[in-house]
């Protein structure tokens, strides 16, 4: 999109961009080019961070809270970090910007690093959606089932009106057809009696079947209660799609999932069903964004969960036009507050402070250190170091042989003194050919 951009605005050769899916030989002449200083703009995945510009100004991270810019070999950078020094050590200006906040951004406004760029509520308010929530009190009254429906009546409401004038986003949790099962007597989640993996159903006319293994059972009963009788526990984007092309019939329906992603598409009324990270982009905008699942969404156990599902709903949201509608379902919740009142900095601040209370990431400083030598080098550490750290752990995430895994809490203080004694001690096991260890500093998936 920023390139199609770009392309209208600028012209093909006022940049350089670098992402892998180019290819070899296009992203070695983009890259030429941009070290080169032949052009002005570079744009690019998280490897451009790293790029060398000359007479650089200014960096942009965009949506810096995406697991994307993470990059998952060692030693495992994120965008926004690699940024944040070149900012600091080069003197560029650096701006992070996203249709929410990430709570680490929120630290750097509230230690004064960086200055929040703010829009008037007024203009705001002028410029997006009016979002509405399934479980006021006053649609509550309207419909008492409300709270339990998926697809409630404001949701259908809205959806059939604004289906008048332009398409219409629906976001679900999952793909799929049914991904997860559980027994319509006792609840009890289907598993797979061979390798207790979730059993799902593929499609429509699919039988029972494993996500582990694939056996397929045609007579599935359930082992707590033996009742024959299954029930979906999760409705995926198929299931979804065709629900709704069978209660709009004379409406198209488009699918866009990480399996089979959808570009774009026009300003014909349309249905579109996506998965987070996958929503189409529309030439004039939704006219309407429904936020299913809700509360699946917000029931994973995770310490960032709350934070990247409010990041999905305020990116679904800016897809909505100005004179747009979006309907948020599920139970009342800070994270839902935050986008009726569109106000995810709030929402960040929030988290910021509750995570400070516990001496919490981003709050403090984390590493994550696992592998066979995890034991032996954190039974190395120092007494000085020691005294810097929490140590938590261990816990066994592999075996055999057992692999262990230790997450290690400490302030920014001591950020480099702990990084440094980390970096001796796995450079003197490696090359006393000890164990091989893996160190993670401040990863995202710390808890």
């Amino acid at each position: 999109l920023l390139a199609s951009y770009l392309d209208e605005h600028f012209g093909a050769e006022s940049y350089a961009r670098l992402q892998a899916d180019d290819g070899p030989t296009p992203r070695y002449r983009n890259f030429l080019r941009a070290i080169g200083g032949h052009v002005q703009i570079v744009i690019g995945t998280r490897s451009a961070a790293l790029c060398h510009v000359p007479g650089l100004e200014l960096m942009i991270v965009w949506q810096d809270a995406d697991h994307s810019h993470r990059e998952q070999r060692a030693p495992y950078q994120h965008s926004r970090e690699v940024a944040l020094l070149r900012s600091a050590q080069a003197g560029i200006s650096l701006l992070i910007a996203a249709p929410s906040r990430s709570v680490e951004t929120q630290r750097l406004v509230d230690t004064g690093w960086a200055i929040e760029l703010k829009v008037p509520r007024e203009l705001l308010r002028a410029h997006t959606a009016r979002v509405v929530a399934t479980t006021n009190d006053f649609e509550l009254e309207r419909d008492p089932v409300l709270a339990r429906a998926r697809i409630p009546s404001l949701a259908w409401r809205e959806a059939t009106k604004a289906l008048e004038t332009g398409p219409v986003l629906v976001q679900v949790a999952r793909t799929g057809f049914m991904p997860a099962l559980a027994c319509q007597d006792c609840r009890t989640p289907a598993r797979c009696p061979a390798c207790q993996g979730p059993l799902h159903i593929a499609g429509k006319g699919s039988h029972v079947a494993c996500r582990w293994c694939g056996e397929q059972y045609h007579d599935y009963r359930c082992a707590h209660c033996a009742s024959p009788r299954i029930r979906a526990a999760s409705i995926g984007a198929d299931r979804t799609a065709e629900e709704l092309g069978l209660a709009f019939p004379k409406v198209s329906v488009i699918s866009s999932t990480g399996a089979k992603p959808v570009d774009r598409i026009g300003g014909k009324p349309a249905l579109v069903v996506a998965t987070p990270g996958v929503e189409p982009f529309a030439e004039s905008g939704y006219a309407a964004v429904l936020l299913l699942d809700a509360d699946r969404m917000m029931a994973h156990d995770s310490l960032r969960n709350a934070e990247e599902v409010i990041a999905r709903w305020f990116t679904a949201a800016s897809m909505a036009r100005a004179d747009g509608v979006v309907v948020l379902t599920g139970n009342p919740s800070p994270a839902g507050a935050a986008l009726v009142r569109y106000d995810p900095a709030s929402f960040a601040e929030r988290e910021l402070a509750e995570r400070r209370e516990v001496g919490l990431p981003p709050a403090v400083r984390s590493a994550v250190i696992s592998g066979l030598g995890a034991e032996r080098l954190v039974a190395s550490l120092d007494p000085e170091t020691r005294a810097r750290v929490q140590i938590h752990g261990p816990t066994v995430i592999d075996g055999p042989p057992a692999q262990h895994r230790y997450v290690l809490f400490f302030s920014y203080a001591d950020g480099t003194a702990v990084t440094t004694a980390l970096r001796q001690l796995r450079a003197t096991m490696s090359a006393a050919k000890d164990p091989v260890v893996s160190i993670a500093i401040d990863p995202d998936d710390a808890l």
